[in-house]
């Protein structure tokens, strides 16, 4: 007897909840549909904030154009005879050295950058945030993921090819704060 009592019971709360889907069914699915319109925004909301460009000045500061030269590849005194043009064909100018060292034991490199922190067009693109810019050979300021993949600390050496300046402060690029690099003087 008692196995009939739960198939009873089962077949009632069935016709019951069947019942409410007939009566309620339309705020049913307007409850399923606002809350998929809900998801689909924070989705995509969170993929085009992670995806968002980074603004222009973020790599060229307060420039209109971009020239770059191959120094390596170049005849000696080429690379000032195109400096000279193009600072009279554009005005102002401000030369940022880039080169790229491998990191050992990783297959990423790391960015060095010779920039002056004042320079007139690319100040935007350098912010100091501990300690002070490398002013001089044999000194160094990186970027936080650059001391956290060295273990670097104001005042300690980074070995760069041979070379061991010290850091002498932490900076960024606060138009990009995933631009990682090394800035030397």
């Amino acid at each position: 007897m008692r196995g009939t009592g739960h198939v009873v019971a089962r077949r009632a709360v069935i016709r019951w909840a069947l019942r409410l889907f007939r009566g309620e069914w339309p705020q049913q699915v307007l409850v399923i549909g606002l809350l998929s319109l809900a998801v689909a925004i924070a989705v995509g909301g969170t993929a085009a904030a992670y995806n968002m460009a980074p603004r222009r000045d973020a790599e060229f500061g307060r420039a209109d154009h971009r020239l770059v030269f191959d120094v390596s590849a170049s005849e000696p005194g080429a690379v000032d005879a195109y400096l000279a043009e193009a600072e009279a064909w554009f005005g102002t100018i401000e030369v940022i050295g880039q080169g790229r060292l491998p990191v050992p034991g990783s297959t990423e490199s790391l960015e060095l950058r010779a920039q002056d922190p004042d320079g007139p067009l690319g100040a935007p693109m350098l912010r100091l945030r501990e300690g002070h810019y490398p002013t001089r050979p044999g000194e160094v300021a990186v970027t936080d993921e650059v001391a956290h993949t060295f273990h670097l600390a104001v005042g300690d050496a980074l070995t760069l090819a041979g070379a061991e300046p010290t850091v002498v402060g932490t900076v960024e690029n606060p138009r990009d704060l995933g631009d990682d690099f090394a800035l030397l003087p």
